[in-house]
């Protein structure tokens, strides 16, 4: 009796210790499940930002597994439909944290966790105090079991880092333990019944046939020894004896065969798992290697029987599929745009920073319209006020070039009155040796005052002349001036063109004033020159008065004689000065006449480089009604 009731204790105990490691390796299970989901759902949660958003960069390993989370500025969310989409699909909490640099605690600003009271838990911290802040402030990914907002969860918490470097944030996926654990406690009833009723069968078979199974303990023994090292696959001896015994190893066949079912269904749904993400990571990577090598027809083409992971195939479809349509439509503009064509835009609806950039580019080409407008309106005006300077340049050129005629006129003139000069130079010369000549022969005194009176005449005949050809100089100055001051207006409303003939008009001018101030100079030696011919005559019609003083007065005469000489011989060497001067003025005038001309050239060939900007301009199409109001401003 008390052999057949310890046979039954081994057995029961036996039957309960394979049903607490079956419970035990069940938890096992769930807890490595949990947590396979867990890097699951963070690879799906990163995967999903970095397609969503711009501003993350995530680097995955060769494994597939989330590398390192960066993003170039902490985010802002206007809504939490990336984070509700990721829950949708994995059945998983998700949340981002970004950090206050305020008081360096972490802040919930997007996340599918919600409080008691139905509210997100946007806004809420995750705490300095916990075991999770101080691993991830320094760069450590947290995974653990943790209690958010009164919950047990299952959690991976890994660093984001900023452009510094440092940890600015932090991304959450984690599954409610409740689940978990309510799997597992499902597991340990059936498996505790499972055992019950084992137990049961064998305590009956025992007590009836423990006296014949004593022998097949051993091998019973054995292989609930198997079952509990793990070994759920060798099948249970003595099941084809029709005894007791043989029931009872059926029963503990059926315990076996129950343990491996289970098994082989965890197995089947882990593989079919694993298929499922393989067919996902598998198109998704396809689609994303496109769109990284720039192909944005490429298209998820796998069919998921779970909705959320359609969902989620069918959103990387619409992203690929509006990235593809706005750069279609870009790329029409831009090409157009380099075809010339300033009048095609982005025409399509998009939203976020597609319609920002869309909208970029369409102000860019409505401000090269305006552009091109304003530089075809401003060629046009140029052409114009060019035309008008060229056409003064060479009225300007025929004004000069007949200046320069009247000035070889004039030189001509000069030069007649420096013989004249000179002449009368020898004629005072001539006069002295007849001076001379009177003291020694007195009998022709008479016709050698003849003489001399006309002499004199003719002097005071060729001052007078001298003197109307200085106020024809100073005329000449005069008019020379007042073309040079037109010459440095027109200069001056050319601009830059006419600098250089303004240098040269104010030269001109200059001269003209040298020439002024000579001619007057030469007006008061030639005014000296009639006093003293006059004084001249005064003397010799004292002397054919006085005859008989002529002796007497000879030396005077002859000391008068000479003075006269001597200011003829001034006013020859004056009268050469101005001959030069006058020269010197026709030359400066006929450059002037050559600058002009070229300034006339130059303002064509300018006329010519407006006129190539205005057809480089036309090359083109602009909107005309920006066209005419560019004319109009000009």
């Amino acid at each position: 009796m008390k052999f057949t009731i310890l046979v039954l204790a081994v057995c029961t105990g036996a039957v309960a210790l394979v049903a607490a490691l079956d419970i035990r390796q069940t938890i096992a299970d769930a807890e490595a499940a949990a947590l396979g989901r867990q890097e699951s759902s963070l690879r799906t949660v990163a995967m999903a930002f970095d397609y969503a958003r711009d501003d993350f960069d995530i680097a995955f390993n060769a494994d597939g597994s989330v590398g390192r989370i960066a993003w170039r500025a902490a985010p802002t969310f206007s809504d939490h439909a990336i984070i509700d989409r990721v829950g949708g699909a994995t059945g998983e909490t998700a949340t981002v944290f970004v950090r206050d640099p305020a008081d360096g605690e972490f802040y919930r600003r997007t996340t599918n966790i919600v409080k008691p009271d139905g509210a997100r838990a946007v806004g809420t911290k995750l705490g300095k105090s916990g075991a999770v802040h101080p691993v991830v402030a320094g760069g450590g990914v947290y995974r653990g079991e943790a209690v958010i907002l009164g919950k047990e969860y299952f959690t991976i918490y890994a660093p984001i880092y900023g452009p510094s470097g440092a940890v600015e944030g932090v991304l959450y996926v984690g599954a409610d333990k409740s689940g978990v654990a309510a799997a597992w406690r499902a597991a340990a009833v059936s498996t505790a019944i499972e055992g019950f009723a084992a137990v049961s069968v064998a305590a009956a078979l025992s007590w009836w046939l423990v006296g014949r199974a004593l022998g097949m303990l051993t091998a019973f023994q054995a292989s609930l020894a198997a079952v509990a090292g793990g070994d759920i696959r060798s099948p249970v001896p003595h099941q084809a004896r029709r005894d007791e015994v043989g029931a009872l190893a059926r029963g503990l066949e059926t315990l076996r065969e129950n343990l491996a079912s289970a098994a082989d269904q965890r197995a089947d749904a882990e593989a079919e798992r694993r298929a499922t993400l393989d067919a996902l990571e598998q198109g998704v990577g396809a689609v994303v290697a496109a769109a990284v090598a720039g192909d944005f027809a490429a298209r998820v083409e796998q069919r998921f029987a779970e909705p959320q992971i359609a969902a989620l195939a069918e959103g990387v479809n619409r992203i690929c599929a509006t990235t593809g349509g706005f750069l279609e439509d870009v790329e029409r503009a831009v090409a157009a745009m380099a075809d010339g064509d300033l009048t095609r835009r982005v025409e399509g609806a998009y939203s976020g920073q597609l319609d920002q950039l869309g909208r970029a580019l369409n102000a860019t080409l409505d401000r090269l319209n305006g552009l091109i407008a304003q530089i075809q309106g401003s060629a046009d005006v140029s052409l114009t006020a060019v035309a008008r300077i060229e056409d003064g340049a060479r009225d300007l050129s025929g004004r000069a070039e007949n200046q320069a005629a009247s000035l070889e006129q004039t030189a001509a003139t000069m030069e007649e009155m420096a013989a004249s000069v000179k002449s009368n130079a020898a004629a005072l010369s001539s006069a002295d040796s007849l001076a001379a000549e009177v003291r020694g022969k007195t009998a022709h005194g008479a016709e050698t005052v003849a003489q001399a009176v006309t002499a004199v005449n003719r002097i005071k005949t060729s001052s007078d002349q001298i003197t109307a050809i200085i106020a024809m100089i100073e005329a000449i100055a005069w008019q020379t001036n007042l073309l040079a001051l037109n010459a440095s207006v027109e200069a001056a409303r050319a601009g830059d063109a006419g600098r250089g003939f303004a240098v040269v008009a104010s030269e001109v001018r200059a001269l003209a004033q040298r020439a002024a101030d000579a001619a007057r100079d030469i007006t008061g030696l030639i005014q000296t020159s009639a006093e003293n011919v006059a004084d001249g005559i005064a003397m010799v019609e004292n002397t054919g008065a006085a005859l008989g003083e002529i002796r007497a007065s000879m030396e005077r005469l002859a000391a008068t004689l000479g003075e006269v000489s001597a200011a003829g011989r001034e006013q020859a060497t004056g009268v050469e000065e101005i001959n030069s001067a006058v020269t010197q003025m026709d030359r400066i005038t006929q450059e002037n006449a050559a600058l002009t001309e070229r300034f006339a050239a130059e303002a064509g060939t300018l006329a010519g480089e407006i006129g190539a900007l205005r057809d480089a301009a036309a090359v083109f199409a602009i909107d005309p009604r920006r066209a005419a109001a560019a004319r109009a401003a000009a």
